[in-house]
């Protein structure tokens, strides 16, 4: 059965609102208009492999849950990554004293990442900040995966370094630093 772009873009009429809904409640979050767009993105470039065999929603249904799946994974390991360096990740209640401090820990840890090695900040930024796996940041690093992996550690291990030496600000979250 072969679908059509206008296919796709009526499926969207028809189940964006229920994909919605569905994605808020599988990630817990109200903003996830980018993983239902992403969705028909999906479906827009994998509508080959649309046979018929399930119903069109259920397809999407699926590619969405492997979607989210997918986004809540990084999430968590993004926000894992974080909160070993950023002890206010661990708290959802700031006041305006607590958002300074934030402010101020961000710029010391930005700081303290500009200061790694090119790969290790690499790396970092992608797996750790921008959330990509394992494999995507291999891809665009044209790396082995065992490659991000040990260099992932390495960088980590450095930035703990960098923030807990005090001659370079690092007292500030020394305790905080595991």
């Amino acid at each position: 059965m072969e679908e059509t772009q206008h296919d796709v873009e009526a499926w969207f009429t028809l189940y964006s609102h229920d994909l919605y809904n569905f994605l808020v409640y599988f990630t817990g979050h109200h903003d996830v208009e980018d993983l239902v767009q992403e969705v028909f993105m999906k479906a827009m470039l994998n509508k080959h492999q649309f046979r018929g065999r399930a119903a069109r929603k259920t397809w999407l249904f699926s590619i969405a849950r492997n979607l989210a799946i997918d986004h809540v994974r990084k999430e968590k390991w993004r926000r894992s990554v974080l909160s070993s360096f950023l002890p206010f990740f661990r708290s959802e209640e700031k006041g305006p004293d607590e958002i300074a401090e934030r402010n101020e820990e961000f710029h010391f840890l930005y700081g303290a990442i500009r200061q790694l090695k090119q790969t290790h900040r690499e790396v970092i930024l992608l797996r750790g900040i921008q959330g990509f796996s394992v494999a995507e940041t291999a891809e665009i690093l044209d790396w082995s995966e065992s490659k991000v992996h040990v260099t992932l550690h390495r960088g980590l291990k450095e930035l703990r370094k960098l923030m807990t030496q005090p001659e370079k600000g690092g007292d500030i979250l020394a305790s905080s630093v595991k």
